[in-house]
C-alpha cells in the first residue's frame, strides 16, 4: 500500500489554463446557490406539507365531533315495563309462554311435540300462538299463526296483504278444465 507524501504531485498531462479555473469557480458558486435554494424550497415544501396535514386533521377532527353528534341519543327512550311474563317448559320439549308489556305487546305460543310426518320419525314442535301491538298510525295489528313440518309458518291476520281475485275469463277456464276426465296415460 502505498503511502501519502505530500510533496508528490500528480503529473501534469493535465494543464489548467485561468479561464478553466473561473469557469469551475463560476460552477462551485452557482452549484452553491442551487443548493442553498433547494434547502429554502425544502423548508418551505415542509412547511406546506405539515400545513396541509394539520388543515385535513381539523377537517376529520370535526367530522368526527359531528358523527358523534348525530349518533348520540336525541331523547332518552321511555323504559317499557314487563307487566306479565310466563315461561313453562316441560321434560318432553314442549313449552307455554306469554307475555305482556306496559304498551300494550302481548304475546303468546304454544309448542307440542309430534311424530314428523316425513319418512323419519323424529319427533317435532308444533308451535302455534300469536302476538299484538298497536303501529304508529294507531291501528292495532293482530298476527295469529300455527308452525309445523308440514305446512311451515303459516300467519293469518287482517293487515297481511291478500292476493287479487282471479280474473273471470281465468276462473271460467279453470272450472271447464275441471269437468273435463283426466287424460289417458301415455305410452313412453
Amino acid at each position: 500500500m502505498a503511502k501519502y507524501n505530500p510533496a508528490h504531485t500528480p503529473p501534469t498531462n493535465a494543464t489548467w489554463d485561468i479561464t478553466s479555473l473561473q469557469q469551475l469557480q463560476s460552477f462551485k458558486c452557482q452549484f452553491s446557490q442551487i443548493i442553498i435554494m433547494m434547502r429554502n424550497d425544502s423548508a418551505k415544501g415542509t412547511r406546506t406539507v405539515q400545513r396541509k396535514i394539520m388543515q385535513c386533521a381539523r377537517v376529520l377532527l370535526i367530522c368526527a365531533f359531528l358523527a358523534l353528534a348525530a349518533a348520540a341519543p336525541q331523547q332518552p327512550e321511555k323504559v317499557i315495563a314487563i307487566l306479565k311474563q310466563d315461561f313453562d317448559q316441560q321434560p318432553d320439549g314442549s313449552y307455554v309462554y306469554n307475555y305482556e308489556t306496559e304498551n300494550g305487546i302481548k304475546a303468546e305460543e304454544t309448542g307440542t311435540l309430534k311424530k314428523a310426518s316425513g319418512p323419519d320419525s323424529n319427533d317435532v314442535i308444533v308451535a302455534q300462538g300469536g302476538f299484538s301491538y298497536t303501529a304508529p298510525d294507531g291501528t292495532v295489528i293482530n298476527l295469529n299463526y300455527i308452525a309445523d313440518d308440514e305446512n311451515g309458518f303459516k300467519p293469518e291476520g287482517e293487515h297481511l296483504p291478500t292476493p287479487p281475485p282471479i280474473p273471470p275469463a281465468i276462473q271460467k277456464a279453470l272450472d271447464y278444465l275441471a269437468t273435463l276426465p283426466p287424460p289417458p296415460p301415455s305410452r313412453a
